[in-house]
């Protein structure tokens, strides 16, 4: 039914589909999680319930957590200037001087998902994650170190491998008696 080499194709073209079906669900659900964060935010009695989605949506992106100042205003209006919280740690929160860091990571978390998205449309971005393995491996036949002059010779040689079979092509093809298109 199926050939060797329909299989293998199939298989190929499934990690392309698999990335950009993955990263639009991951984009569409922190645009609509930001959303309801900033509805939150406006609306002092709504209870907020999708901390847990938000930072596995940030642990995705690998937005990393960071600390920022807190300056809370205490007993007869002295402010604690010692005070560092993590922003990660303390969502959800309606302290302006710590949401706007938290729109800022849904931001970066949700340009993240889209980058990948569009990046998975790219036909540079597929043959550089086949020759990391590929120059990987001719390095670890030859022994040498990723640094080396050997790895950067056969990284050299790929590309120029790559765009050359881009550009002949069409005269592969003719000359292999198959359709141009």
């Amino acid at each position: 039914m199926f050939s060797v080499l329909d299989i293998i194709l199939l298989s190929v073209l499934s990690f392309p589909i698999i990335r950009i079906i993955l990263n639009f669900a991951r984009f569409i659900r922190a645009d609509n999680v930001m959303g309801h964060y900033l509805r939150w935010k406006n609306f002092k009695d709504e209870s907020f319930s999708k901390r847990m989605t938000i930072l596995l949506l940030l642990k995705y992106a690998n937005i990393p957590d960071f600390k920022v100042h807190n300056a809370i205003g205490g007993q007869y209006t002295h402010i604690d200037n010692d005070r560092f919280v993590s922003v990660q740690k303390n969502i959800p929160n309606r302290y302006d001087g710590i949401f706007k860091h938290q729109i800022q990571m849904l931001l970066d978390c949700r340009d993240t998902f889209l980058n990948r998205l569009l990046s998975s449309f790219n036909p540079l971005f597929w043959l550089s994650k086949l020759g990391r393995p590929i120059t990987k491996l001719l390095s670890f036949i030859s022994g040498e170190r990723k640094d080396s002059a050997i790895t950067k010779i056969f990284d050299i040689l790929f590309w120029l491998t790559a765009i050359l079979i881009s550009i002949f092509v069409p005269e592969i093809r003719k000359t292999l008696g198959m359709s141009v298109f």
